[in-house]
């Protein structure tokens, strides 16, 4: 089962379906791997990371629908992708709500 987002937060008309959110998970893992912030991120997730799953989720079904033949999905992919990694730029600590001064340890945050 997806972590930051599920089948029903995506309002698009596009099939997203259940490994579209996994995938956008790993992708998100990976991403707070590379910013040196645990992953998974604790719950409740922050609205800025359910967001991006939301994009990764659609650019990947979007991409998997079309099989570089339908031109209109391939273009939705690549402004899904955009948006995902103008999203992914964003992702700093502060942004997810941990306080300057603070350790994430073990998926809680803790004085440092």
């Amino acid at each position: 089962m997806a972590y930051y987002a599920q089948l029903t937060d995506i309002k698009e008309r596009i099939a997203v379906v259940e490994e579209d959110l996994e995938y956008a998970d790993d992708y998100i893992n990976s991403l707070l791997a590379s910013k040196s912030m645990q992953a998974p991120f604790p719950q409740p997730v922050p609205t800025l990371l359910k967001q991006l799953a939301i994009l990764v989720a659609l650019h990947r079904a979007c991409v998997r629908l079309a099989q570089a033949e339908d031109t209109t999905l391939m273009e939705k992919a690549k402004m899904y992708k955009q948006m995902a990694d103008d999203y992914a730029e964003l992702i700093t600590p502060t942004a997810l709500g941990i306080q300057v001064g603070t350790a994430f340890v073990s998926g809680r945050v803790q004085r440092g």
